[in-house]
């Protein structure tokens, strides 16, 4: 998430690298916290979705923002689905 942040909010690769440091030196905002999302200690096969994330990240900064929206859209509520879900509980 804070790969994601640093290339959504500043676009530009330097930050991301910075951003990858402060990670992985738990330094700065990260001091003292605990990797949940990406466990690479306790689940090395983590490492490779965060690889590709990061390569992406590094090649088009921008990418940041199509993850964000696929991730929301692959989870979301559309709205033909609502209408279902409420004709499904009127009709119960």
């Amino acid at each position: 998430m804070g790969l994601l942040d640093a290339a959504q909010q500043r676009n530009r690769r330097r930050d991301i690298l910075r951003e990858i440091v402060l990670l992985a030196s738990g330094s700065q905002r990260y001091r003292g916290s605990r990797e949940e999302l990406v466990p690479l200690l306790t689940d090395p096969w983590c490492a490779i979705p965060l690889s590709v994330v990061v390569a992406r990240l590094l090649r088009t900064p921008q990418a940041a923002a199509r993850f964000s929206s696929a991730a929301v859209s692959a989870y979301s509520l559309t709205p033909a689905a609502i209408h279902r879900l409420r004709a499904w509980h009127h009709a119960a």
